[in-house]
């Protein structure tokens, strides 16, 4: 994994369902690698984030929430940055447990400064759809035509932090667009979504 980050010269990297226990901060020889796992029972979930080891020195904080929240807050030129990495549960998961991952969601997004550009990706394991609705929140370019359950979640998320899901705003292939394969190959889903503020909303490309 190591050598690939150095080859797409990847400063930073978040990582979902890493199985991690714990929560741990270990320097490697190129890297350093935030995470944030289970303290106990079975080993599933799990968010991190790998460090440039260069970047490493503009890491001003990392805060553990649970194996499905972490958060990377690093120092850039103008404005320090805060990175909210999720692993959301899937669309057949119980209505309770959506809302509480969400409601953990907004409470860490809420708890960031409130100067710092705030940036939401991950695995959200929701569709996004391309209505017409929610123009200016999600673009034209998803793969999916209408949002699924987990969908309407993500950009009602959005909408009520004022963030765009710069995902959804670029125009590319199909092939680049996809996020998730099925086992047999036959199913292709974009479910991994970037979010951001819409005043900082100055994306260059997302695919």
């Amino acid at each position: 994994m190591l050598s690939q980050l150095k080859e797409h010269r990847l400063a930073i990297t978040a990582l979902q369902e890493t199985r991690w226990p714990g929560k741990d901060i270990m320097d490697m020889k190129s890297h350093t690698l935030f995470s944030s796992g289970k303290e106990k029972g079975v080993r599933e979930f799990g968010v991190a984030f790998v460090v440039e080891r260069n970047m490493k020195r503009n890491v001003l904080d990392f805060k553990v929430v649970d194996e499905r929240i972490c958060v990377l807050r690093i120092k850039t030129r103008f404005q320090n940055m805060s990175l909210i990495n999720v692993h959301a549960p899937t669309e057949e998961k119980e209505e309770s447990e959506k809302e509480a991952f969400y409601q953990k969601v907004e409470e860490t997004y809420d708890s960031c400064p409130s100067n710092d550009i705030k940036i939401v990706l991950g695995d959200w394991n929701a569709k996004v759809g391309r209505e017409d609705i929610y123009q200016g929140l999600i673009g034209r370019h998803s793969m999916h035509l209408n949002c699924n359950n987990n969908g309407q979640r993500l950009v009602d998320f959005a909408a009520a932090k004022n963030m765009v899901v710069s995902s959804t705003f670029f125009s590319h292939k199909e092939i680049q667009k996809q996020t998730w394969r099925s086992p047999d190959g036959k199913t292709n889903n974009q479910i991994d979504h970037i979010l951001i503020g819409k005043r900082n909303a100055s994306m260059l490309d997302v695919k």
